[in-house]
């Protein structure tokens, strides 16, 4: 459909990149964020975003064609090393599902002499982020 375009300011949006009759109007799906904010990514037809504030860390799932939004709550563990680490992860949708998801979000946190990674999955099914895995 089209590539996430962060507008300095605190504009989050989907530019089109397809043709008509499949294209979306410019500029009709964009997300105003004030927080400080990382794209992720996207994948079926979700955008995943990292939301950042001094006491805080989330994750938002945003569907660009719905406008809905969900701000997910990052587990305790991802929030002690949030500001010290570089983070990733997906959104994961089963085909012909609208309603539920998957987000897996990785941690690895800048600690010397060795480096650790944190994992963990939210399903929006049950509302819980599972078990932190640690590598």
């Amino acid at each position: 459909l089209g590539v996430l375009d962060k507008v300095l300011g605190g504009d989050l949006s989907l530019v089109p990149t397809v043709e008509a009759p499949n294209r979306f109007p410019a500029g009709g799906l964009s997300l105003r964020l004030d927080d400080f904010f990382v794209p992720i990514g996207c994948r079926h037809g979700l955008v995943l975003v990292f939301l950042s504030l001094d006491s805080w860390r989330e994750i938002l799932v945003w569907d660009p064609i719905t406008a809905e939004q969900h701000r997910i709550l990052l587990p305790p563990r991802f929030m002690t090393h949030g500001g010290k680490g570089m983070i990733n992860g997906a959104v994961l949708r089963a085909a012909g599902d609208d309603d539920d998801f998957q987000v897996v979000v990785v941690m690895a946190d800048k600690g010397r002499p060795q480096r650790r990674a944190f994992v963990c999955v939210y399903s929006s099914k049950t509302g819980v982020w599972g078990a932190s895995a640690y590598a």
